[in-house]
């Protein structure tokens, strides 16, 4: 009965975070393969091409919420 509860645990734990683990494993591989993938230059010029998509997007989510909130529910 113990394992079976694990099993099922194991299952919801990987079901929630298999995003993460994923984007982990494409990073090793990637600064496996390319010695320049994590360094600071790379990352701060990823950062700087996605840094105006990332604001729309938290601000698309903010507003996103705010219309969640305060639109009334009728049934």
């Amino acid at each position: 009965m113990n394992t079976n509860m694990e099993s099922i645990s194991e299952k919801k734990l990987l079901s929630k975070y298999s995003i993460i683990l994923v984007l982990v494993v494409i990073m090793v591989i990637c600064s496996v393969a390319n010695s320049n993938f994590l360094t600071k230059n790379n990352l701060l010029n990823v950062f700087r091409q996605q840094s105006v998509t990332i604001i729309l997007d938290f601000g698309e989510m903010a507003l996103s919420s705010a219309a969640i909130w305060t639109c009334p529910v009728t049934a």
